[in-house]
């Protein structure tokens, strides 16, 4: 089974009004072919983009083929994007996925390869038709550029190698990477690596960290709320551009080639399996929630 995971969603090219649901079938008349796709009139004022890999089951070398101006389809709604509604004449592609089976691409793992299908080009990146290694599930993400790897991404239609970096399920949102894996994703939080103090500002100090055992390097922040247990006033007062301190890897963002580093020690909440259950009592009640103090088992 293959489709996507798409909330409510409204509008079209050209009439932000316009009312289309994914899987949804309608009568268009093909408006302009492009080499990539073909712009399709599929009424209320909306245009929907066909992109070639949409055309037909297998590969389509030239789209006017199998598709010429001013004639009729049918075709669906396959996907809403925030300035057009993407469509395809192959009706599978338009499913939708539930909740359940968009779940275990949020437990791929970041480390795995996964085999894809570029379905359209967008200056931001490419959207890419992932199919999991372990259990074949398929389903649609994003590639930003910045995780592209240059001169790769040609065409649509071109099969390529993926990551999944992050699938979050309450949006439907999937990014995907080509790039390798950073060597600082794997990292231990607990262990302690060397670093170099390269700046400092009233919000942290960047530090150039080279991690244990591993020949790798890499830049990262230590937020001012990192730099020790206590409250930090002055930044500048703690740290010095050139001076060598021991940092922890405490998060890494690949989406946003981002480095979270830490000069204090780890919490013991922070080692907490995740599995066990702890004592606690109720300190506060609001709307949104309740405050607990815990005591780890």
């Amino acid at each position: 089974a293959r489709g996507r995971l798409v909330r409510a969603a409204r509008g079209g090219q050209g009439e932000p009004g316009g009312s289309w649901h994914v899987g949804q079938k309608v009568r268009g008349t093909v408006a302009r072919i492009d080499p990539n796709g073909a712009f399709v009139d599929i009424g209320a004022g909306c245009t929907g983009f066909l992109p070639i890999s949409e055309v037909a089951s297998g590969q389509v070398e030239d789209i006017r083929e199998f598709v010429e101006e001013g004639k009729h389809m049918d075709v669906w709604v396959m996907a809403l994007r925030k300035d057009i509604v993407e469509i395809t004449r192959i009706e599978e592609h338009a499913r939708i996925w539930t909740p359940q089976s968009f779940r275990s691409f949020t437990l791929a793992d970041p480390a795995a390869w996964h085999k894809g299908v570029v379905k359209s080009l967008q200056p931001y990146g490419v959207f890419v038709e992932v199919t999991l290694s372990r259990n074949g599930a398929v389903c649609e993400g994003l590639m930003p550029t910045s995780q592209m790897k240059e001169g790769v991404v040609r065409n649509v239609g071109q099969e390529v190698r993926v990551r999944i970096l992050s699938a979050d399920e309450a949006t439907g949102n999937m990014v995907l990477s080509m790039r390798e894996q950073s060597p600082f994703a794997r990292a231990d939080p607990s262990e302690w690596h060397s670093g170099v103090v390269t700046g400092v500002q009233p919000f942290g100090a960047f530090v150039e960290v080279t991690l244990s055992g591993e020949n790798a390097t890499g830049e990262g922040l230590v937020h001012v709320s990192q730099v020790r247990d206590g409250f930090v006033e002055n930044v500048s007062s703690e740290l010095n551009v050139g001076q060598e301190v021991k940092v922890r890897v405490i998060s890494v963002d690949e989406t946003a080639n981002q480095l979270s580093l830490s000069m204090r020690e780890q919490g013991p909440f922070a080692r907490a399996d995740p599995s066990e259950w702890h004592s606690g009592v109720v300190t506060g009640v609001q709307p949104f929630g309740v405050f607990v103090e815990v005591t780890l088992s």
